[in-house]
């Protein structure tokens, strides 16, 4: 996929589409009716992100964590990114390098 993205929450199916095909055999996803999440597996780098259907967002890579509300969602496929987007977010959450590597393999 090489297009760019952008939904708000109402239009989950579409997130939970975009979010499989960006994570898919990168990690352990799960995604059904009310949330989609993704962690990487060990010996690469600890990081994830999780997304519900209301609005909340959970991330965590080195060195930081977000907890926060969002409204919009923006699929970067170009340059493997996800931005949440909310009244007090902005926040765009980046697949490592190491772990992109992983696609080729």
């Amino acid at each position: 996929m090489t297009q760019n993205n952008t939904y708000t929450v109402s239009q989950w199916e579409k997130i939970k589409h975009n979010f499989e095909a960006m994570f898919s055999h990168l990690g352990k996803t799960a995604i059904d009716d009310n949330m989609i999440s993704f962690e990487s597996l060990l010996p690469s780098v600890i990081t994830g992100v999780s997304a519900t259907k209301s609005g909340h967002l959970l991330a965590n890579m080195p060195l930081h964590n977000i907890d926060a509300k969002f409204s919009e969602v923006y699929f970067d496929f170009h340059s493997d990114s996800i931005r949440f987007i909310g009244q007090n977010l902005d926040y765009t959450y980046r697949i490592p390098d190491e772990i992109l590597k992983q696609k080729d393999n």
